[in-house]
C-alpha cells in the first residue's frame, strides 16, 4: 500500500491539529505514513470520546471511503 499512496503528495500535520472536522466532505483518502490519528467527538460540556486510533500504515476516513456521503460528525486529529 505505501508504494501506491507514495504516488500522491505528503502532508504533514502537526500533533493534536485537526484534520476533519464534522460536517466536513473528505476531500480524498489520507494514508497513514507515519503517526498515530484519533477519531473521537467532543461532548458540548467538553468530555471528549475516542471512537477509533489509526496507525502509521492505515488509511482514513474508512466509512466514505467505501461508501461516500455523510454517515456522521468525525473529528480525526493527530495526537
Amino acid at each position: 500500500m505505501l508504494k501506491y499512496f507514495s504516488q500522491f503528495n505528503i502532508i504533514k500535520y502537526s500533533k493534536g491539529e485537526t484534520i476533519l472536522r464534522g460536517g466536513d466532505t473528505p476531500q480524498g483518502v489520507y494514508f497513514i505514513k507515519s503517526g498515530f490519528v484519533k477519531l473521537g467527538s467532543i461532548y458540548r460540556e467538553g468530555k471528549e470520546l475516542t471512537l477509533a486510533l489509526y496507525k502509521t500504515g492505515d488509511f482514513f476516513p474508512v466509512v466514505w471511503t467505501f461508501f461516500g456521503g455523510d454517515r456522521g460528525s468525525i473529528y480525526p486529529a493527530p495526537f
